[in-house]
């Protein structure tokens, strides 16, 4: 999410907390009330408990807490929040702090960084078997991880939050990926 706030245009008032800043201009307006930086009482008991992945036998760890260091990391969500986002980036006209020229923005590339992928502002953006277009991006922090991929041709993206570190959503978005891909290519065509 921190690229809309960097390329928003209205200058961040001096004083204004990240996270304050993210809820007004991107939370808010997008109804997603169960993300953010810092979670209430409440909300941090709902919280799955965190594995890491290289735990011998799987033992629950403390969560990690950055507080506003930074846009990466730190934030918390819900996958109903997570699918509005989704929503948001993939919808056909204005939505939230999404427009037409800020996805541009967003999903234009800006660097080949390997053979059939290429690095947009924030996002992945890759090339399917079947020639269409993937943008996506994943995280880890510490027991957490990760990976929202979003199908802007058919409009479809795909949430994974897991309460494994590593690229533990990584492997499971890729393997849901595949598996739809090798559905669609093999329907008939229409």
């Amino acid at each position: 999410m921190p690229p809309v706030l960097h390329r928003a245009r209205r200058p961040r008032s001096p004083g204004t907390r990240y996270e304050e800043l993210l809820r007004a201009r991107v939370l808010a307006p997008l109804g997603m009330d169960e993300s953010g930086i810092q979670p209430s009482t409440e909300r941090e008991a709902r919280l799955a408990p965190g594995y890491w992945p290289n735990d011998p036998e799987p033992r629950a760890r403390p969560r990690w807490r950055f507080g506003e260091v930074c846009g990466f990391g730190g934030m918390f969500s819900s996958t109903r929040d997570m699918a509005r986002y989704a929503s948001a980036l993939l919808a056909a006209s204005d939505a939230g702090p999404f427009t037409a020229v800020t996805r541009a923005v967003l999903f234009t590339p800006e660097a080949d960084i390997g053979p059939g992928q290429r690095k947009a502002m924030g996002w992945f953006v890759s090339r399917t078997a079947d020639g269409g277009e993937l943008v996506g991006h994943g995280g880890e922090v510490d027991s957490y991880s990760s990976a929202l991929a979003l199908d802007r041709a058919h409009r479809l993206g795909l949430v994974v939050l897991a309460n494994r570190g590593a690229d533990s959503a990584e492997r499971v978005s890729r393997a849901i990926l595949a598996l739809d891909l090798a559905q669609r290519l093999a329907a008939p065509a229409k």
